[in-house]
């Protein structure tokens, strides 16, 4: 390994972490994101191996992430009004 290589190494540790956390963060805010890493994941993780490996843990946690953010959206879904239209029907002109 050439020094170059090495003074670039820390930096593309840093997007690959920059990217794992923004995977991280669409995985916890969109529910779209959410289902497509559940299924694609599990074809594409389950198809593998038959052992445990670090993919299927990953994928584990992943899913475990995607079913709390799940839970934590129903949350507040319960808590905001039905009506966010102040009080008017949806069919009302304002």
């Amino acid at each position: 390994m050439t020094a170059a290589a090495i003074t670039r190494a820390p930096g593309l540790a840093r997007r690959s972490a920059t990217r794992t956390a923004n995977g991280v963060a669409l995985l916890l805010i969109d529910a779209r994101i959410r289902l497509a890493f559940l299924v694609l994941g599990g074809l594409f993780v389950f198809q593998s191996s038959q052992g445990l490996s670090v993919i299927k843990g990953g994928y584990l946690l992943g899913a475990g992430l995607a079913l709390l953010a799940a839970l934590f959206h129903l949350r507040d879904q319960a808590r905001r009004p039905i009506n966010p239209g102040g009080g008017r029907s949806w069919g009302e002109q304002g």
